[in-house]
């Protein structure tokens, strides 16, 4: 079957087993399927004791894409927003699940560690799914040593560790997540169309909880069948896409919007799993809370991949360790360019008081993030061999300008987590110009996508982030140095 063509694809790229993949339409029914799984278990657990308990809490953070957040929340689950690290841009984890147990005497059931931009930390990297190597030593460790890992290394028991792939297609952190969840897109690892994906479940997991690894598995396997017109509409968006890139920004974007009323264009970006009620938005001076009032076990279909779908991906695969080549290049172009000539951001948050309070860039010895005219890399970009990143980030006084000129010289520029929730915010429930992230997060809305929210005081972070193109010829690299030098 195609289905597991794909599935034994991940499993020989990473080492692992085929039976553990599973495909999906998109990546936010993968976290739909967690979610599910999730309440599922909550609510078992809920009539044994013959109580009900609040609904779970996922711990993620604002600095990632909505799509990634509001399918936690069209699960009935509560979902708690964390500062990152700003030297590497993730949650810093596990300390991120201790501090937040710290500040609120609770625990998460849940955490998603997003890999940015595609860095994984540094520790022994899975191999990349060639040789002996994969088929014996990683796919051992996978099978066996995970559940020694779970229960006694970093990942408490009690916790569910989800990883986050989007930026980091088909490869897996040093420390094995309990989920790994893999997605496709033409602006992420290899240009392809925006609809795919690929959740892992560990099998160590089974040993950690069997209930949850059951729940995930059973909610990944009971899958719907897109509907046809709707598989017709995605067949068609890249071609809608190219048409609406050579108009008009504010034409393009009225056609979309009409487009999209009528029914005849999907943007994968806003087409997210909807709460089956209005969520409930609070905020506190450190962290973001937002809790969708749905039922515990809510209905919203998690869709299979077609088949057509997956036949063009097994096809664009063939391309990945050439495209992952090109990107390492010019990634490292960037680092050994920068790295000698421009202050790296740090890993240090400044922590007030035990919990997870503001995050700051600042000079030492100071608690006000600094100016600068120069670029700025988070640290962990700097520090080793440049990987196949998707972009490579810089933080500079001017993202805008520079994005357009980039983009100008033939550079897909990325303007990702310029606002909190990305596309939430830009495409949804947009919030003045002039207000700024915080200031936009002590709002409320009564809308099913709430107002951009971070309480995380990284606003620095959101307002200066640029990606540097990385799948792009080495002259334009070059130009790209000259540019962000001069």
């Amino acid at each position: 079957m195609l289905h597991s063509r794909l599935a034994t694809f991940f499993a020989k790229r990473t080492g692992t087993h085929s039976e553990d993949w599973y495909p999906l339409w998109q990546a936010r029914y993968g976290f739909l399927a967690i979610g599910q799984a999730l309440s599922d278990v909550s609510t078992i657990k809920s009539q044994a004791t013959d109580r009900l308990d609040d609904p779970p809490t996922v711990l993620t953070q604002a600095f990632t894409c909505a799509t990634a957040v509001q399918p936690f929340l069209a699960a009935g689950l509560h979902v708690q927003l964390a500062p990152v690290d700003p030297g590497t841009l993730s949650l810093p984890y596990p300390q991120v699940v201790q501090q937040y147990a710290k500040q609120t005497g609770q625990k998460p059931a849940a955490v998603v560690v997003q890999r940015t931009f595609g860095l994984i930390p540094p520790g022994k990297t899975p191999s990349q799914g060639r040789g002996e190597e994969t088929s014996q030593g990683r796919g051992q460790e996978t099978s066996q040593g995970r559940g020694q890992e779970t229960s006694q290394g970093p990942n408490p028991p009690s916790l569910l560790f989800i990883e986050d792939c989007a930026h980091s297609l088909a490869r897996l952190g040093p420390v094995l997540a309990d989920v790994s969840v893999h997605s496709f897109g033409f602006e992420k690892t290899l240009p392809t169309t925006r609809f795919g994906a690929a959740v892992w479940v560990n099998p160590g997991l089974k040993n950690k909880s069997p209930l949850l690894d059951a729940a995930i598995r059973h909610r990944l396997s009971a899958t719907t069948s897109l509907p046809r017109r709707q598989q017709l509409i995605a067949r068609a968006y890249p071609v809608q896409a190219a048409i609406l890139r050579t108009l008009p920004e504010k034409l393009a974007n009225y056609l979309q919007e009409h487009a999209e009323k009528t029914g005849i264009m999907v943007d994968p970006l806003r087409s997210i799993p909807e709460p089956i009620e209005t969520p409930g938005t609070t905020t506190t001076s450190t962290t973001t809370s937002t809790t969708s009032n749905n039922s515990r076990n809510p209905a919203s279909p998690v869709y299979a991949m077609p088949r057509w779908l997956e036949k063009q991906l097994l096809t664009a695969l063939n391309d990945l360790d050439a495209v992952e080549v090109q990107r390492a290049i010019i990634s490292e172009k960037y680092r050994t360019a920068l790295a000698s000539t421009h202050e790296p951001v740090t890993h240090e948050l400044s922590i007030h008081e035990p919990g997870i309070h503001e995050s700051s860039i600042h000079e030492p010895g100071t608690h006000e993030p600094s100016t600068h005219s120069a670029p700025r890399v988070p640290e962990a970009f700097l520090e080793n061999a440049a990987q196949p990143y998707v972009c490579f980030p810089v933080l500079v006084d001017n993202p805008d300008q520079l994005i357009a000129e980039i983009r100008r010289r033939g550079g897909n520029a990325r303007d990702w987590y310029r606002t909190p929730l990305y596309g939430w915010a830009d495409r949804v429930a947009e919030r003045p110009p002039e207000q700024s992230a915080d200031q936009a997060a002590t709002g409320q809305t009564n809308s099913a996508h709430p107002k951009p929210q971070d309480t995380t005081g990284q606003n620095y972070l959101y307002q200066h982030i640029v990606g540097l193109p990385t799948y792009i010829p080495e002259q334009l690299a070059e130009e790209i140095i000259d540019l962000l030098q001069h």
